[in-house]
């Protein structure tokens, strides 16, 4: 591309990285064009001299599939996530990350939810990998705030050999009450996700995600 003998057209991510790494902007200079998923994105290239910034592109979803649901026709995946028709049902669907995901706040944020309303009975479905080599242990964060009990964990080796349909995850966000996606995010796709479901989705005022809600 900077030999020009191709056209190279990229949409970066660009989540936690401020300001934006000098190895970054001289890759993404040689393209034609950088298309940003957000207007953050496109905001922080710009001030960081760009001048083949073009206007952004969100990514999107197949709204046919990704859609309202109603609880009463998925009772085999309602027990499966954990949940119950009188309890408050949480899903929280994010990469196992140290730094980027915090899964430690979160959790103890459901910790707190949970001492602060005992008049309400809370259930937890979490979709991630329980253990990465720059990740957290899940499973011990989760007893350690002593919402184990509570919680339920997608099964490790269909999450691993990507087994888990569209479908199944369009449910994972439909039927929930809420869904959390306390992370710092290039674009943020669960939080799409909850909303093309009308799931209420509580979410980190940073990066990306302010421009998504």
């Amino acid at each position: 591309a900077k030999q020009d003998r191709i056209r190279l057209v990229i949409q970066p991510p660009l989540d936690f990285l401020d300001p934006i790494p000098g190895y970054v902007l001289d890759k993404l200079s040689a393209a034609m064009f950088v298309v940003p998923w957000v207007k953050d994105a496109h905001d922080r290239l710009i001030k960081a001299g760009l001048k083949n910034v073009y206007e952004p592109i969100p990514l999107g979803l197949n709204t046919d599939l990704w859609k309202p649901t109603g609880r009463d026709a998925h009772p085999g995946t309602m027990n499966d996530l954990g949940f119950l028709h009188n309890t408050f049902n949480i899903s929280i669907v994010a990469a196992n990350q140290m730094g980027r995901k915090a899964w430690p706040q979160t959790l103890q944020a459901i910790k707190l939810f949970r001492e602060l309303r005992p008049d309400i009975q809370v259930r937890v479905y979490i979709h991630t990998h329980l253990n990465m080599a720059d990740g957290w242990d899940i499973t011990a964060l989760v007893n350690n705030y002593g919402i184990g009990d509570i919680t339920k964990t997608a099964a490790p080796y269909p999450l691993l050999i990507g087994t888990y349909t569209e479908y199944q995850m369009m449910l994972v966000h439909a039927l929930a009450d809420c869904v959390l996606n306390c992370s710092i995010e290039g674009f943020g796709y669960a939080t799409i996700q909850a909303q093309a479901v009308q799931t209420p989705v509580i979410v980190l005022n940073a990066a990306a995600t302010p421009d998504l809600v």
